[in-house]
């Protein structure tokens, strides 16, 4: 879960993912947010300064894909992958959800390198 205001965001790459894994790779991230209806309103609060439709949103170096209602994929590759997925997760999706739902929960429930499959 996301602790705001606690300086700690909700995902940053361990250790033994930067070890595994090279940034030049695709990675997805997958959150879950609860209540759906933070959700929902957190991804219009984001759709006002982004890019982006119902289904995705442009960031930087990263999209967010809708997968169901409350949840999301974050989705990066190249260069700057980790700090991309960092990003998106933490300041365009967190502080979105800190702003219209702040009783709302967030967490990483699934993290894979897609480019894989």
């Amino acid at each position: 879960m996301l602790g705001f205001g606690s300086g700690v965001g909700l995902w940053e790459p361990s250790e033994q993912w930067r070890r595994k894994h090279r940034q030049s790779r695709v990675y997805e991230v997958r959150v879950a947010v609860e209540p759906v209806a933070a959700l929902d309103r957190a991804w219009q609060e984001v759709l006002r300064e982004h890019d982006g439709d119902a289904t995705k949103i442009l960031d930087g170096g990263a999209v967010l894909r809708r997968l169901e209602p409350g949840l999301l994929a974050v989705v990066s590759g190249g260069e700057d992958a980790f700090d991309s997925l960092a990003w998106s997760i933490n300041v365009t999706l967190g502080e979105a959800v800190q702003k219209v739902a702040p009783d709302a929960t967030m967490r990483v429930v699934h993290q894979e390198r897609v480019d894989e499959r």
